[in-house]
């Protein structure tokens, strides 16, 4: 596998996809994305929320994982302010700056979520 990345996926959240967007997935189309990435001969990176489930679904196979966690400012009544998700790959990034990254933002006090 060389070249550039060939697509970055970005599914709805497993634990709380059907919440947070307007069309979620089911727990068998989870699986079958996992699989249809673990056959593709295209270099991917996949984001999702980084739970048990998604890890068993899809931490298989030669993936490179990396799991990152943040604190949200943004919503001060949230309950659970932490957020955390897995970056996934069929790739190893020779550059790590790839997964090196701030999440942390700020905005305007006029604009609402």
């Amino acid at each position: 596998m060389s070249g550039l990345l060939g697509f970055i996926k970005d599914p709805p959240y497993y634990e709380k996809g059907s919440q947070l967007y307007p069309v979620s997935m089911t727990h068998e189309e989870h699986v079958k994305l996992a699989c249809l990435l673990r056959e593709t001969s295209h270099k991917f990176l996949l984001t999702i929320d980084d739970c048990p489930m998604t890890r068993e679904i899809y931490c298989r196979g030669d993936f490179y994982i990396n799991s990152e966690s943040w604190s949200y400012t943004i919503n001060s009544s949230k309950i659970d302010k932490e957020g955390r998700e897995m970056f996934i790959s069929n790739f190893y990034p020779v550059d790590q700056s790839i997964f090196d990254f701030d999440v942390s933002f700020s905005i305007h006090d006029n604009v609402s979520l």
